[in-house]
């Protein structure tokens, strides 16, 4: 699979220890309660789309023999037959993002917690350390049936009892079908521009992923990973109208009004080499300076923050600075 990102939710989502799920069932209620904060009830998503999948023949229920099922059959056909609507990854790491990472990092800090009160043994013995560990050892070109195969080498239909795991599949089977319906990017010869066929290259951010840990390439200069998220909300913006970065066009909306709006396109190489822990920082990076251009365009337009916006006014922000990234292996 050409598109990694689903390593980054699945990792994001292991827990912390197999006896009797404690640990994935208190993670699981932490993820719960930060998303509920913002107006998401991630159990009844989880709910919608399991049903949507049972109607549609996918699952035969919602039982972990069902689900184990069906990451046999990905890890045998490298691929799974089945296509929805349900917008179901979108809901949970495009616009709930700033909140579902920092979950996340309080969940590092608990697991991190957890070692340190003398219970590393146990948990470097549970199913979630080796689980983790064998996707974090995934290099190169990841495909679904690897993925897989990993996971059914690991869990049981046991384990897919619970929705912490559950989740974990969906978001594999949501991204393994979004990247059969998006089609590479392909940066083609300069033609007429004026016919609008092709995307201008001063549009397109280009951001490769190297071997190296701790820098890529930005539009052919190498910068540091740290440095990536402002360099790019810079280019994103491009508020003083540089003839180098991303046209501007006046557009009207709601609730804003007449405005400028970056055409910006954000390219993401990936090189076959480069390890996941590289691909998960530059990922975050990524969404890190979306989240920058949101507030900045937040403050601008309504004085407030982006996270003090009620829903209308965040619906208007994001229209402005919407999310445009494709991702294509080099």
């Amino acid at each position: 699979m050409k598109n990694r990102l689903f390593l980054m939710l699945l990792l994001a989502l292991i827990g912390c220890s197999n006896q009797e799920y404690k640990f994935e069932k208190q993670l699981f209620e932490g993820l719960a309660s930060s998303l509920e904060s913002e107006g998401l009830d991630i159990r009844k998503e989880l709910y919608l789309f399991e049903n949507q999948l049972i109607e549609n023949g996918i699952l035969k229920d919602n039982s972990g023999n069902s689900y184990y099922d069906i990451c046999k059959q990905i890890e045998f056909y490298n691929d799974i037959n089945c296509s929805f609507d349900y917008s179901f990854l979108d809901t949970i790491t495009i616009r709930w993002y700033p909140d579902f990472l920092n979950f996340m990092k309080n969940k590092e800090t608990y697991l991190r917690n957890f070692e340190i009160n003398g219970n590393s043994k146990a948990y470097k013995k549970s199913k979630q350390y080796t689980l983790s560990l064998a996707l974090d050892s995934l290099v190169g070109d990841v495909y679904p049936r690897t993925v897989a195969r990993v996971i059914t080498s690991i869990l049981s239909p046991k384990d897919f009892e619970q929705d912490y795991y559950k989740m974990m599949l969906l978001l594999m089977i949501v991204m393994q079908q979004e990247n059969k319906n998006s089609d590479s990017l392909r940066i083609l010869p300069p033609i007429d521009e004026n016919k609008g066929k092709y995307i201008k290259q001063r549009n397109v951010l280009h951001v490769k992923i190297i071997e190296d840990t701790n820098f890529v390439y930005f539009n052919d200069s190498k910068i540091s990973i740290d440095d990536l998220a402002i360099t790019l909300k810079e280019f994103m913006l491009n508020e003083k109208s540089d003839p180098l970065k991303p046209e501007l066009e006046l557009v009207n909306i709601e609730n804003i009004g007449d405005c400028y709006r970056s055409k910006y396109l954000i390219l993401l190489l990936t090189d076959k080499n480069a390890k996941y822990k590289t691909f998960n920082t530059v990922q975050n990076q990524i969404f890190k300076a979306i989240n920058l251009a949101r507030n900045e365009m937040a403050i601008k337009h309504f004085e407030k923050e982006y996270e003090e916006l009620n829903d209308i006014e965040k619906e208007a922000i994001e229209k402005l600075v919407p999310l445009k990234i494709k991702m294509i292996d080099n």
